[in-house]
């Protein structure tokens, strides 16, 4: 249901950009597909589709595009023809680099290979996983913005700028700085009980420790519990909401697995209770709830609060004792703590 406005956003005229921070098994993929056979049979134009590097953007070829115009007839009809044909030719190209048809081609680009991100003007331009982008197309700069120049000429002339991934942390992330300038919608669901609408957040799940199979919603309104079977009900009459007010024509979409009929509220839970290091909980919280998460935060604490946390050493140690050094480990659950005591020889 989610993926409806997801996919018609590449029509709407009131739109240039469509931003979606979507977590993994959302079919935010399939989307992006969807919005290319669109682009390509109904408006056609020089497209140009991002990968964050080389292997990727093949990879993204033969086991997605390739695939998709296999099982299409309009689109199987005119990849690889161009405008003016031959005798005894397709007049186009159909390469692991570059689809042409009628009216326009589709080329396949890397965010570290500047030369494939500056050439012709593009009029749909789609950037696949950009916080895997590098941080710059070799020496001349942030790949995005390069990707995004070529669309000048079509500005305010029909160009698309469809921009998606999943978030990393908090500073880096540039996904969740895109979706910021944007008017930051989320997917609400209605309480069947008491008719409250909001989104199917993390904190309402609730499970026994220990047995994700017990997890379940609990409607922050009214309390009252939702099973699995009520979820994928509450899912399919669902709307997307504007939560702020963004930049003219920048539509922003931001949605969790726990909206995703393709996941469970079972297979949530086993995954944060699986996510035992910090590096576990960093993929947690960006691919499972499209969040961004910084597994090295730090904490800050005034002198005074530190000094409240104190805990005298009360072992009858010998009070020729000149100074402590203390080592510590920071293991998943605690810190361990050795100190070793230096003395005189006195």
């Amino acid at each position: 249901p989610y993926q409806r406005e997801l996919v018609d956003a590449i029509a709407d005229d009131e739109i240039e950009v469509v931003v979606m921070m979507l977590s993994s098994q959302t079919g935010k993929s399939i989307s992006i597909d969807a919005q290319l056979g669109y682009c390509i049979a109904c408006e056609p134009g020089p497209m140009l589709h991002v990968s964050p590097t080389g292997s990727r953007s093949e990879d993204f070829v033969r086991d997605r595009f390739d695939p998709l115009v296999a099982a299409s007839p309009s689109l199987r009809a005119v990849i690889g023809k161009g405008q003016d044909t031959r005798k005894g030719s397709s007049g186009g190209t159909n390469s692991i680099a570059s689809k042409s048809f009628p009216g326009g081609q589709l080329n396949f680009a890397s965010s570290h290979k500047p030369d494939e991100l500056a050439a012709r003007a593009i009029k749909f331009l789609f950037l696949d996983e950009i916080d895997r982008f590098a941080t710059s197309a070799g020496v001349e700069g942030d790949p995005i913005g390069l990707a995004i120049k070529r669309t000048k000429t079509f500005e305010g002339k029909g160009r698309r700028i469809v921009i998606v991934s999943t978030p990393t942390t908090r500073m880096g992330s540039r996904i969740n700085q895109h979706y910021l300038r944007g008017d930051q919608r989320k997917f609400k669901v209605t309480c069947p009980d008491c008719g409250y609408c909001a989104p199917l957040a993390f904190e309402n799940l609730k499970w026994e420790e220990g047995k994700p199979s017990t997890a379940h919603l609990v409607c922050e309104e009214c309390g009252v519990i939702h099973t699995e079977a009520q979820r994928r009900d509450m899912i399919e009459g669902g709307k997307w909401e504007a939560t702020a007010i963004g930049e003219p024509g920048v539509r922003s979409y931001h949605l969790n697995e726990l909206a995703s009929k393709f996941s469970t509220l079972q297979s949530v839970a086993q995954q944060y209770e699986d996510a035992k290091t910090p590096e576990q909980k960093q993929a947690f919280y960006n691919t499972t709830l499209a969040q961004v998460y910084d597994a090295g935060t730090e904490v800050d604490l005034s002198s005074s609060e530190l000094q409240q946390r104190a805990e005298p050493i009360t072992a009858p140690y010998p009070a020729s004792i000149l100074y402590l050094t203390a080592g510590c480990d920071v293991q998943s659950d605690r810190i361990e703590c050795t100190i070793l005591a230096v003395h005189s020889d006195e």
